[in-house]
C-alpha cells in the first residue's frame, strides 16, 4: 500500500524516497516567490514536492535533479500524475554532473545539511545520504547555484541556524547576496530552528522576519494557515 500525502491539487507518494514529506519543504515551497521565472531548477528534489509546488505556482519549465535512484523514480511517478507533468523533467544525476546550458531564473533546494563528523550517522544508508553533506556540501551547493543562476535570478533554500550562518558566509564569498531571511519558530516561546533564505547576484536591501508555525497550545498559527492554504487540505478554522 502506497504512502500518499494528499494536497489540494496533487498527491505525493513518499514511500521510496529517504526524506518523507515534511514541514521544511512545505514552508520553502510556499515562501518561494516566482517573480515571472521561466526556468526553475530544483536541486535534490526527493519526492518531487518542491518541483510540483513550483509547477502549481508558475508557468515555468522545471528541471528537478535527484542523485538517489529510488527517490528519482518516485519523483518521476509523482510528477507524471499531476496536471503539470509536461512542465517537469526529473533527472537522475548529482547536481555536480548535471548538464544544462540554461541559466535559471529561480533555483530552489532543501539540501542535506548535517556534517557526518558532527552528528550520529543515521542507521540507513539512503536516509543518511539524504540528510548528510557527503554527497553535496554547502560549498558545492553554493558553487553550483552561482554557476547556474541567471544574473537577475533568485536562489531559495532552507537550513538550520548554524548551517544557515555557514552558508551565508560561503555564498557571500561567491557573490551571492542575501535578499530575504525568514526565521522559523515552532512556537512563540521556542527558539528558531530553521531559516528560509533568498539570495541573488545583484545588490539589494535585505530584510528579515519571524514566522511561527504553532501557537502555544499547539494549534496551527493563522500565518501558517494563510501561507499554506493554497496547498494543504485544511478543515475550516
Amino acid at each position: 500500500m502506497s504512502t500518499l500525502f494528499q494536497f489540494k491539487q496533487f498527491g505525493i507518494i513518499h514511500e521510496k524516497s529517504a526524506m518523507k514529506i515534511g514541514t521544511d519543504s512545505l514552508l520553502l515551497g510556499c515562501f518561494v516567490e516566482i517573480d515571472g521565472a521561466k526556468n526553475i531548477l530544483d536541486i535534490g528534489t526527493g519526492t518531487g514536492i518542491l518541483a510540483i509546488m513550483m509547477a502549481q505556482k508558475s508557468n515555468a519549465k522545471i528541471d528537478a535533479v535527484e542523485i538517489d535512484l529510488s527517490a528519482f523514480e518516485e519523483a518521476t511517478a509523482n510528477a507524471k500524475k499531476t496536471k503539470w507533468s509536461s512542465k517537469i523533467k526529473v533527472h537522475h544525476t548529482a547536481i555536480q554532473q548535471f548538464q544544462s546550458a540554461i541559466k535559471y531564473d529561480l533555483i530552489i533546494s532543501n539540501p542535506p545539511f548535517y556534517e557526518e563528523e558532527n552528528n550520529i550517522k543515521i542507521n540507513n544508508a539512503q536516509r543518511s545520504k539524504a540528510r548528510h553533506t557527503t554527497e553535496l556540501s554547502l560549498n558545492e551547493l553554493a558553487s553550483e547555484v552561482k554557476s547556474r543562476l541567471s544574473d537577475e535570478g533568485k536562489f531559495w533554500v532552507i537550513l538550520p541556524p548554524n548551517e544557515a550562518d555557514e552558508f551565508v558566509l560561503i555564498a557571500s564569498k561567491l557573490g551571492l547576496l542575501m535578499y530575504r531571511e525568514i526565521f522559523i519558530k515552532p512556537k512563540p516561546s521556542k527558539s528558531i530552528n530553521r531559516i528560509v533564505m533568498c539570495f541573488g547576484k545583484q545588490k539589494s536591501k535585505s530584510f528579515g522576519e519571524v514566522f511561527t508555525i504553532y501557537d502555544e497550545s499547539g494549534r496551527s498559527s493563522e500565518e501558517y494557515y494563510e501561507l499554506t492554504r493554497e496547498f494543504l487540505l485544511w478543515k475550516s478554522r
